[in-house]
């Protein structure tokens, strides 16, 4: 993602804030962290610099951000529009089953271009750091995770999702073989939209195998109201479906692999010690 600035604008440097020494040490292991992930890099001088912030999170944890106001005031405004909030609950209001992503690092998906990575540089006692991708209150940061140009991958992976969940439904109504080798195939279209797009999702997995139990308890409750089985009869079916959830889950997982690893495997031996710990941290091993 590019910064376009306005034809006046200026580089600005500012003086680093004082840092609370009780955030000291977990300052330093978070720049180590975002060292090793590649979200930041060193660098010895530029022409911009802005402050550090630290941020309190949950759990005594920080989020390291910038007091970007002056980048900000010197960049040009995206007249993108982002969703109103309001439209966004009348859409999926009154709906019984819901599914999500959770992108990790949110706005640490989007790459920032070559040239403009200097412009994100903060200064602190352990050296000069610029940004690999988009920091947190960059201007323009929400219109550029929701333009066409990044939107448009993501919209694909969505319908990826929700057609793999239609057929998952079918599957308990429906031939469990063809509905299974259709299922594989839009897994294998959504493996090449995540990785093409370098989209990191958070237990996937598990995300998709907590939302299909759930489907299928409110499909079984309706069931259980519509032929008034007893609640032996509905714990037996109940586990019988769970068993085949996890032997289906499973082979999809060992399929994914079987195909993912000759792929992978070469490039992964190329690599160095670092280079690997780097990707596991990526992926969040």
């Amino acid at each position: 993602m590019k910064r376009k600035l306005k034809p006046d604008a200026r580089p600005i440097k500012k003086k680093p804030y004082r840092l609370n020494l009780k955030y000291k040490e977990k300052v330093k292991q978070e720049l180590d962290k975002m060292l090793e992930a590649g979200v930041i890099f060193p660098v010895e001088e530029s022409k911009w610099i802005s402050p550090m912030v630290i941020q309190p999170k949950k759990l005594g944890e920080i989020r390291i951000c910038l007091d970007l106001r002056g980048l900000n005031a010197a960049c040009v405004h995206n007249p993108f529009p982002t969703p109103f909030t309001d439209e966004v609950l009348e859409n999926v209001g009154g709906k019984e089953v819901y599914s999500f992503i959770d992108g990790f690092s949110g706005y640490h998906q989007v790459r920032i271009a070559e040239e403009d990575k200097t412009k994100t540089t903060f200064e602190i006692e352990w050296g000069c750091f610029s940004y690999n991708v988009m920091p947190f209150g960059l201007k323009n940061a929400p219109a550029g995770i929701g333009s066409p140009l990044c939107l448009g991958q993501l919209q694909v992976l969505m319908l990826l999702l929700v057609m793999l969940q239609v057929l998952l439904v079918l599957a308990l109504v429906l031939v469990p073989l063809m509905v299974l080798v259709l299922s594989l195939v839009l897994l294998l279209a959504l493996l090449v939209v995540v990785l093409d797009q370098a989209i990191k999702l958070i237990s996937m997995l598990l995300v998709l195998l907590q939302q299909l139990l759930m489907l299928i308890y409110k499909m079984l409750l309706r069931l259980d109201l519509r032929l008034d089985l007893d609640q032996r009869t509905l714990k037996r079916v109940l586990n019988q479906l769970n068993q085949l959830v996890y032997l289906y889950l499973s082979l999809l997982m060992l399929l994914g692999m079987l195909i993912a690893m000759p792929l992978l495997l070469p490039l992964w031996l190329g690599l160095d010690m670092d280079q690997r710990l780097k990707q596991l941290n990526l992926l969040g091993v």
